[in-house]
This record gives C-alpha cells, sequence and structure tokens, in this order.
C-alpha cells in the first residue's frame, strides 16, 4: 500500500513557513558567525627569526589561513633566506636590527 502524500493547501503553507524559518536561522546563524570573527582577533608576532622551526610554523599558519607579523635579526635572515622569501606572504615583516643591543 502507497503511502498517502499531504498535498492539502494547510499542510504545504506549514511546511513552506518551515522552510522559511530555516532558511531565516541559517542567515541569523551566518550573520552572528561573521561578526564572532570581525570582533575576536588574535594578533601574532614573531620575534628574533628566522629560525630552524620558521618553516614549520609557516606551514601552520598556511594550515589555519593565519597571519603574523615576523621581526626579524640580520644574522638569521642570512641563514634562513628561503624562509624570509616564504614568509612574504605571510603577513608584515620587520627587522629589529643585524644584532641584538
Amino acid at each position: 500500500m502507497k503511502p498517502k502524500d499531504d498535498f492539502s493547501e494547510s499542510h504545504l503553507q506549514q511546511t513552506y513557513a518551515e522552510k522559511i524559518r530555516e532558511a531565516q536561522l541559517q542567515k541569523q546563524r551566518q550573520r552572528q558567525a561573521k561578526k564572532d570573527k570581525r570582533d575576536k582577533a588574535i594578533y601574532l608576532t614573531f620575534d628574533d627569526g628566522p629560525s630552524q622551526v620558521a618553516g614549520e610554523l609557516l606551514n601552520i599558519l598556511d594550515q589555519f589561513d593565519a597571519k603574523a607579523t615576523f621581526f626579524m635579526l640580520g644574522p638569521h635572515i642570512k641563514e634562513y633566506p628561503d624562509v624570509v622569501k616564504k614568509d612574504d606572504r605571510k603577513g608584515p615583516r620587520g627587522r629589529i636590527t643585524w644584532h641584538h643591543p
């Protein structure tokens, strides 16, 4: 025996109203998620780099689509030039000095 489909006007209106409510809730959730993302921020800074773990750190930042500011020392820049080139796409970069006082 085949189940009877309810195509009555009241049932269709109820189904339509439920779908509208669900769409409204979804939009509200999306707006809240955007607001949460905008209002909550963490600023990452790294000093005295780059170092031997800098490549791994940049990969982790990539994984989470995160940005950071890197402050580098001259001798370390010279020692890890490939990391410095990769770092260019991760965010701002600053040089502290050639040597720390």
